[in-house]
């Protein structure tokens, strides 16, 4: 099987590496709104991987993420050229919370993604194809 055969994915996506710092901040609506930062792993026009410190089990306010669950990408800073990206709607698509690891991956994807924000998104990813 081919590389093109096996990539399901509709858009381009774009990886960060860990020493970059793209930062997000995103809002938990089912959680009372609570508010975190998250590294963002990787990007696309509809879709973005964000990556979260692990909380321990024992927490009573280690956040609870599920498939399906709806979030907020309320910004995502480090990038060049920028993205202004407010209250963008979130959904849970999968969730990697491995216990031997400090961290969790969250991959999401993005409803409603507004026209401006997919051209921010191409023109970026075609700036770090070169």
């Amino acid at each position: 099987m081919s590389a093109e055969e096996h990539e399901r994915r509709k858009f381009v996506r774009i990886f960060f590496p860990a020493d970059e710092k793209v930062m997000s901040t995103v809002v938990f609506p089912n959680e009372n709104n609570k508010t975190i930062s998250a590294n963002v792993m990787n990007l696309s026009e509809e879709g973005v991987c964000l990556v979260l410190l692990r909380q321990s089990p024992g927490d009573n306010n280690a956040l609870k993420i599920y498939k399906g669950d709806r979030l907020l990408l309320n910004d995502i800073v480090g990038i060049t050229p920028e993205i202004k990206i407010a209250r963008q709607e979130l959904q849970v698509k999968w969730v990697i919370d491995n216990l031997y690891f400090n961290h969790m991956e969250i991959g999401c994807h993005m409803m409603n993604v507004p026209d401006s924000v997919r051209s921010r998104i191409r023109q970026v990813i075609s700036s770090r194809e070169k």
